[in-house]
């Protein structure tokens, strides 16, 4: 599909543009930037395929072009900036430094950035899904199945509990969860599902009409079309309602309307949090205080309650979030735009830069438990200074569970290494200590018992993932096998609206 999808555009350029491309710069996600390099290099392998710049680079490059082009910049002084991209499903933190050296022929640029933190489970969607959540208890409440809140804020009170708790009601007789409804027949089945993505559609609506740079406070939304365009029509052929089991179309005339604080409020609590995940920590630590910028970037960053969750930790005027943004494309095209300079300058001559990328410390801890049935930490999340941990068993085994744990202790994915100990080769201390010379590795295998085996595991940052290398000894000769390595990322635990289960 991707391959397709790729030929299509190719094509579409040729017609543009009147000319044939063979190379092709793509820019990756920062978090996973040699994979995709990796990736489509195998998927066009007639096209010279460069994944030179990540999007955190991309984004800081725009500002430096801005900072040239108004010649508004120190020569040969270090600017540290701090980047949030918040974006459809993920949010990413990316620190950056650079320097700008106008010499007598060209600009020398020296720009470096790192990955700091992210969630992959937060972006717009999230945000969208929230509204959706309100829009069915707002429904439900409008054709007489639940009892109007008169007090909304009580409501918002116990945000987590009172909200979800109403939601649960209104899956009764709205019904979203179209995965439960897979063995009861193809009607009811669509009837749910169109529900889900109709609900999903007009949320997403909702999102963008209070998030645009244009200030609307009141929006109306009715099953009767609003002459003068403000509001949003309801579809109320495209909503099936659910009465002692069987579905039909809401009928009934609805007319309600949302607010903006009431939006906002909903979705505060999920930014804050957020917000307060990437940077709690930097701030106790005054790490915040040394950021000339703080550039926000995505569609989502439109909310002020970014801008407002930031303004906790730093002032305000750093804050760069495109607030002349009059047509909302800005923060959308802000990558793409620094993608572009970076490459016209670099072309052209104009400027020489000199750029790095390192990943600091990761999101994520890798657990397994002992014999006696203790959790062990092998790699600590936010680790910076990348140790190794290990864990032993006997050698009668054949499979090692690894635990996948996010930041906060929660439990995203288990992973299961097996292994054959009579595929082991042979190794020596001697080659140990040259391979692994000044790693945990060398020392651990120096008290390796009869009959042991030790995991070691250690994180790859670039390959966004970590390695186990099992190490056993048997009649006191030391056997290994080759290194095995583990994604953090896939669809098996990644955070998805569209499976049919909300």
């Amino acid at each position: 599909m991707l391959r397709a999808y790729f030929d299509y555009l190719l094509g579409l350029a040729r017609q543009q543009f009147k000319c044939s491309f063979h190379q092709i710069q793509l820019l990756a996600p920062i978090r996973q930037k040699e994979k995709f390099q990796e990736l489509f290099k195998e998927l066009l392998p007639e096209y010279a395929v460069d994944c030179e710049l990540d999007e955190g680079m991309a984004v800081l490059f725009h500002s430096i072009n801005q900072m040239i082009q108004s010649k508004q910049f120190e020569n040969d002084h270090w600017y540290h900036a701090l980047i949030i991209d918040c974006g459809g499903g993920t949010t990413d933190l990316t620190s950056g430094c650079f320097r700008i050296d106008n010499t007598r022929v060209s600009y020398i640029v020296d720009l470096e950035t790192r990955y700091e933190n992210g969630d992959t489970n937060f972006g717009g969607n999230n945000l969208t899904y929230r509204i959706l959540q309100l829009l069915k208890i707002r429904l439900t409440e409008e054709l007489g199945f639940l009892p109007k809140e008169e007090d909304r804020g009580a409501e918002w009170e116990n945000l987590h509990e009172t909200f979800e708790k109403r939601c649960e009601m209104a899956e009764k007789w709205i019904p979203t969860r179209f995965k439960d409804y897979e063995e009861l027949g193809r009607e009811p089945y669509f009837f749910v599902k169109n529900n889900y993505y109709y609900l999903f559609d007009l949320a997403e609506k909702v999102k963008k009409a209070f998030f645009q740079p244009k200030y609307l406070y009141e929006l109306r939304i009715s099953t009767q079309r609003d002459k003068e365009g403000q509001g949003l029509f309801l579809d109320r052929w495209k909503l099936s309602v659910c009465q002692e089991g069987s579905f039909r179309y809401a009928q009934e005339q609805i007319t309600f309307q949302l607010y903006l604080d009431e939006v906002e409020q909903l979705l505060l609590l999920d930014i804050y949090g957020l917000i307060e995940r990437f940077l709690d920590k930097k701030f106790e630590l005054g790490e915040l205080s040394g950021y000339e910028m703080i550039k926000m970037t995505g569609q989502s960053c439109k909310s002020v309650l970014f801008t407002e969750a930031l303004k906790q930790y730093i002032p305000g005027k750093l804050i760069q979030n495109l607030k002349q943004d009059r047509d909302g494309n800005g923060l959308k095209m802000c990558c793409l735009e620094g993608a572009l300079a970076y490459f016209l300058n670099c072309k052209l001559g104009y400027m020489k830069v000199n750029q790095s990328y390192q990943v600091g410390s990761l999101p994520y801890e890798i657990m397994a438990y002992t014999h006696e049935n203790e959790e062990k930490i092998l790699v600590k999340s936010l680790d910076p200074e990348d140790h190794i941990g290990y864990i032993s068993r006997f050698r009668i085994g054949r499979q090692l569970d690894l635990y996948l744990n996010d930041e906060q202790g929660k439990r995203l994915r288990t992973y299961y290494y097996e292994y054959d100990t009579s595929k082991f080769r042979k190794t020596t201390q001697e080659e140990i200590e040259q391979r692994y010379r000044g790693t945990i590795i060398q020392e651990e295998t120096d008290i390796i018992i009869e009959g042991e085996m030790k995991f070691f595991v250690w994180v790859s940052k670039k390959r966004w993932g970590f390695v186990v290398l099992p190490v056993l000894r048997d009649g006191e000769q030391l056997y290994t096998d080759e290194e095995k390595f583990f994604d953090f990322e896939d669809d098996t635990w990644e955070l998805n609206f569209f499976d049919g289960k909300k």
